[in-house]
């Protein structure tokens, strides 16, 4: 009879192993190079916000301003949009403009939309 022997009752299961199961779960995900299949591109897709649409197809799609030029009230604003290895430059009167403006170049690009 040692005092560390934990007696289980049938269908129960320790926490150990359930974390122990969990770890391996992760680990195991991690080592999976398989690719998800590619999203289909909705039906309405020219009719979609531009960045909206990028977001919903390249969720790791980042965005950076590059500046602005000009002098008020005639500024126009420079944007970047990241999709993997590729950038799109979009200019607009304000950032929310200039932002969409390259959403809008890379979906033409990459997801070969045309818009109206």
């Amino acid at each position: 009879d040692n005092k560390d022997d934990v007696k289980m009752e049938v269908g129960e299961v320790s926490w150990t192993h359930i974390a122990s199961f969990a770890i391996h779960k992760l680990f195991a995900g991690w080592d999976d190079d398989e690719q998800k299949p590619a999203k289909r591109l909705p039906e309405n897709a020219a009719q979609m916000n531009p960045i909206m649409l990028l977001n919903q197809m390249h969720p790791s799609a980042k965005y950076e301003e590059l500046g602005k030029a000009g002098a008020p009230p005639h500024i126009t604003f420079t944007m970047k949009c990241i999709v993997g290895a590729q950038s799109f430059i979009g200019n607009g009167p304000n950032k929310k403009a200039a932002k969409k403006q390259a959403a809008f170049e890379a979906c033409k690009t990459l997801l070969g939309i045309q818009y109206p």
